[in-house]
C-alpha cells in the first residue's frame, strides 16, 4: 500500500529553522547561562530556495536591539546604524523576559545558617 504523501506547511518550516538556528547559537559557547549580556544587536538575513514558488528564492531580513538597565537610571546615549548616536531604551531585564514571553529568573536565597537548615528540614 502506498504512503500519503504530506509536505511541509509553513509553520513546520518556521519550527526547523528556529531549532537550526537555536542549535547554531547554543554551539557557539557564548550563550550559556554563566554568561550576561547588557546590550545586544543583531541584524540577519535568511536566503531560501523553496518549491513550488515563483520566484522560487527569496530572502527574509531582520534587525533589532537590546539594551537592559537599573529603570532608575537615565537612558544613555549609543550608537545606532550609519554613525548616528540616540537615545537607549531604559528597560529592565525582566520587562524584556516578559515582553518575548521567557520565564522570569528566580535569585536563589543563600542559606544563612543552622535556623535556614532546621526549616528546610521541616518542609
Amino acid at each position: 500500500m502506498p504512503r500519503p504523501y504530506y509536505a511541509l506547511n509553513g509553520q513546520e518550516i518556521i519550527e526547523i529553522i528556529k531549532a537550526e538556528v537555536e542549535l547554531a547559537m547554543n554551539n557557539t559557547g557564548k550563550f550559556t547561562l554563566a554568561r550576561a549580556y547588557p546590550q545586544v544587536s543583531w541584524k540577519w538575513k535568511l536566503e531560501m530556495e523553496v518549491y513550488p514558488a515563483e520566484p522560487s528564492k527569496f530572502e527574509v531580513e531582520s534587525h533589532g536591539h537590546k539594551k537592559v538597565s537599573d529603570p532608575k537610571h537615565a537612558a544613555e546615549k549609543l550608537s545606532v546604524e550609519g554613525g548616528r548616536t540616540g537615545i537607549g531604551e531604559s528597560v529592565s531585564p525582566d520587562q524584556v523576559r516578559v515582553e518575548s514571553k521567557m520565564p522570569l529568573m528566580h535569585p536563589v536565597a543563600k542559606k544563612t545558617g543552622i535556623v535556614d537548615e532546621l526549616m528546610d528540614s521541616l518542609k
